[in-house]
């Protein structure tokens, strides 16, 4: 079970390089949109490209007291949709961190959020423990392409 001293940080540059091998592992890249392994060069580029963009889509660092356990991040879809990203170390997944880091992140967007302005989820429809995990904190499907659901957040 997570430690209750779950922390929200600001994502820092030190950390980049650290959540690559969690994304590039086959469980993970296997339900993104880009589903294959991405280059350091790939990764970096992206961090930085995202730089500007922080105060709007901030990408956030999740920790157990000294230890790193996840990422979640931000993403403008369009002018009224926000997508919400996470993932967990591989060190410290089914111990209730995703749950922990997308009630976090769904309640920061909930006081953030502009009128009108919602939190989408987009799941690749074979991943099942992901959907689990968004469905239980009250995302409900509203949309299909391709091989992805798309949620929205409804708050309770």
């Amino acid at each position: 079970m997570p430690g209750e001293s779950l922390e929200r940080r600001h994502m820092t540059k030190d950390l980049w390089i650290e959540i690559l091998p969690w994304r590039n592992s086959p469980p993970v890249y296997i339900w993104n949109k880009t589903n294959r392994p991405i280059s350091l060069k790939e990764h970096i580029a992206w961090f930085e490209s995202r730089q500007t963009k922080l105060e709007e889509e901030p990408i956030f660092s999740y920790h157990d007291g000294s230890f790193f356990v996840g990422m979640a991040r931000l993403d403008k879809l369009s002018i009224d949709s926000i997508e919400v990203s996470l993932i967990v170390n591989p060190k410290s997944r089914r111990n209730g961190y995703g749950r922990k880091i997308l009630t976090d992140i769904s309640h920061f967007f909930s006081v953030m959020a502009l009128t009108g302005e919602e939190l989408i989820a987009v799941i690749h429809a074979d991943n099942l423990a992901s959907r689990s995990l968004f469905e239980s904190s009250h995302f409900i499907t509203f949309d299909k392409k391709g091989v992805f659901d798309y949620l929205r957040y409804v708050k309770n």
